[in-house]
């Protein structure tokens, strides 16, 4: 375990909002009185670097917890984003690779030890620079806080350009949001008319919008979207939204819960009437990286048995959507899953997915999809940097998937974890959104607050929620003011009762 003590002291001023508080964070200097420190295993500068020349090598761990340290003081009640770079010099065991998480320890008022885990980096092989870290709120009362890293001892690494950032709290940013909306979602309609003897002084003309480029769609369920007696169903659907993606039809544990017999015709009657009313498909998923949603029969494969059933299913579900689909999950969840990397004993598995899926339909963005994302700040900086090292392996990976089950909503720290996952140049939809809260009003408000926060981020593409009465009165208010930030009321629009 790295271990980076912060002792929580009276720092104050949202001018430092960019000021990295980490002293010798690229640890160039070889000085590391009054910086860093060694806890429980020796620290050493190292000529090898993530960036610049020197790094810090910490070695003879002989447990989880000994590691790097480093005292900063921070202000109770603030956010700060919390980054560093590990590269692991050995895995305990002779491991293919492990996990490194970053965890904020603090004591509360009543001098309880509070923990808060806000980054895990899982699948890191030896060898590797890998980003760690994401934006934890060190909550009002709490103090004598601990950061650190958590991996298994015995390994040895190497850390570099380590920061901590304050993240401003900016009441204000609904108006900056909307800023963005005018300068990255609207352009100017120029109208030529043509012809003799019009009179432009009395001509009014109007103009309806009735789909986006922008996505905002909704999951929808295979057999509603298909059966006449659910007409509301679909009518609601089809008026609202420009993207769609089926429940849970086209996952492979549904499509062939016994190997062999595969149900291609309820995905694809799904997916048929959508496209013929021109909306767009977001396929979800080709593997699923969790243990309970994976066949038994595919949990019995090992080696070259299970990578053929891996090409028999990319061969089998591309023969029949090839075309069809604009986007791709390909391995699902595979930050808090690793069952097809267990079974091959290939950490790198899920690359040759996204391979293989590409070379057999060369239409579709593949994506990475998984929560913790920005509802938690467990996995944004895992995502990204997954995303960066497939880029640099000349991985097809195309986009991020976000889960959005919302719930303490931050906003602040919701658009530091987008900026957080914009770093990886790849477009972002925001998947599965839900808001968790029983007053119908509340979770309006919230809705559309998240929904003004996304369709303004220049990196967002698309919103896909559930479909329901509250998604559609949130599209169409969306909608509203996305065309010309009219004066819509919430109340005023029509809700919808699937």
């Amino acid at each position: 375990m790295i271990a980076w003590i912060v002792l929580l002291a009276g720092f104050t001023g949202i001018s430092n909002a960019a000021k990295n508080l980490l002293h010798n964070a690229d640890f160039e200097s070889s000085d590391f009185n009054g910086n860093w420190y060694g806890r429980g295993c020796q620290l050493t500068q190292s000529n090898d670097a993530y960036h610049g020349h020197h790094s810090a090598h910490l070695s003879n761990r002989n447990q989880n917890w000994s590691g790097l340290a480093h005292n900063v003081n921070l202000h109770a009640g603030s956010r700060y984003k919390t980054t560093a770079y590990v590269k692991l010099l050995s895995t305990a065991n002779n491991k293919t690779c492990q996990s490194v998480a970053m965890q904020l320890n603090c004591k509360d008022g009543n001098e309880i030890d509070i923990y808060m885990e806000f980054g895990t980096t899982p699948n890191i092989q030896p060898g590797q620079w890998c980003e760690i870290g994401g934006v934890v709120h060190t909550r009002n009362g709490y103090h004598t806080c601990r950061i650190y890293v958590k991996t298994e001892a015995h390994t040895d690494y190497l850390v570099d350009s380590a920061s901590m950032e304050l993240v401003s709290y900016d009441l204000d940013w609904k108006s900056r949001a909307n800023q963005r909306i005018e300068q990255n979602r609207k352009a100017d309609i120029n109208i030529k008319l043509t012809g003799n003897g019009v009179d432009t002084s009395s001509l009014d003309i109007e103009l309806q919008q009735t789909k986006m480029e922008f996505a905002f769609g909704s999951a929808v369920h295979s057999t509603k979207i298909v059966d006449t007696n659910y007409a509301a169903y679909q009518k609601a659907f089809y008026d609202n939204f420009e993207c769609g993606v089926l429940e849970s039809t086209l996952k492979w544990q549904y499509m062939e819960q016994s190997k062999g017999h595969i149900n291609y015709d309820r995905p694809l009657n799904g997916i048929k009437a959508m496209r013929s009313h021109g909306i767009k498909i977001r396929c979800h998923c080709a593997f699923w990286d969790k243990d309970k949603y994976t066949q038994d029969w595919v949990k019995a494969l090992q080696g070259d048995a299970l990578r053929s059933a891996i090409r028999a299913r990319v061969q089998g579900v591309t023969s029949h959507t090839k075309g069809m689909c604009e986007q791709w999950d390909i391995n699902n969840e595979l930050l808090h899953g690793d069952i097809y990397e267990r079974l091959s004993e290939d950490p790198n598995i899920t690359m040759d997915m996204f391979r293989q899926m590409h070379a057999a339909d060369g239409h579709p963005l593949l994506f990475l999809n998984d929560y913790g994302v920005i509802n938690y700040s467990e996995s944004t900086v895992a995502l990204k940097d997954t995303a960066v090292r497939y880029k640099k392996a000349g991985v097809p990976v195309g986009g991020l998937g976000v889960q959005g089950h919302m719930h303490n909503i931050d906003i602040n720290v919701i658009e530091a974890q987008l900026d957080i996952l914009a770093e990886a140049r790849l477009p972002i939809m925001i998947t599965e959104l839900t808001v968790k809260d029983k007053d119908e009003n509340s979770r309006a408000t919230k809705l559309v607050n998240l929904l003004t926060l996304f369709f303004s981020h220049p990196s967002v593409k698309g919103v896909l929620g559930i479909l329901g009465r509250t998604d559609v009165r949130a599209r169409r208010f969306a909608l509203c003011w996305g065309k010309c930030h009219a004066k819509c009321s919430w109340q005023s629009l029509p809700t919808f009762v699937p």
